[in-house]
């Protein structure tokens, strides 16, 4: 867009969103799309096992602390929700996560713009 059609569109109060916001929640939802295309496996897959033992390992870290803080034993139980966490996310969980973080920071980034000008 011209500086000259960007003043005129300014005056008539008429609201302009860069194309680069616009279409960057199709754009992420093709890459994610093609990245499990190349490994044959969803998401999920890729990374369930790391995730479990991190999470096991968290619980572990607090119980242990507990224990140690208090000199007494201890049982740390994980709530339900935690529990399905740990089984891992979904290829759902895993394009609403990158979509949402991509579309935050494009935003931050047009916001910056905004403000500068």
């Amino acid at each position: 867009m011209t500086p000259l059609a960007y003043e005129m569109l300014l005056k008539r109060n008429i609201l302009v969103i860069p194309d680069l916001l616009v279409n960057s929640g199709s754009v992420c939802s093709s890459y994610f799309e093609w990245l499990k295309n190349m490994k044959h496996v969803s998401f999920g897959r890729l990374t369930f096992k790391y995730m479990r033992e991190s999470n096991e390992h968290l619980l572990n870290s607090v119980q242990t602390s507990i224990e140690s803080l208090f000199n007494t034993d201890c049982h740390i139980t994980p709530s339900d929700e935690f529990t399905a966490r740990m089984s891992g996310a979904s290829e759902k969980d895993f394009v609403n996560s990158g979509l949402s973080y991509t579309v935050e920071g494009t935003v931050n980034s047009v916001l910056e713009t905004v403000k500068k000008e």
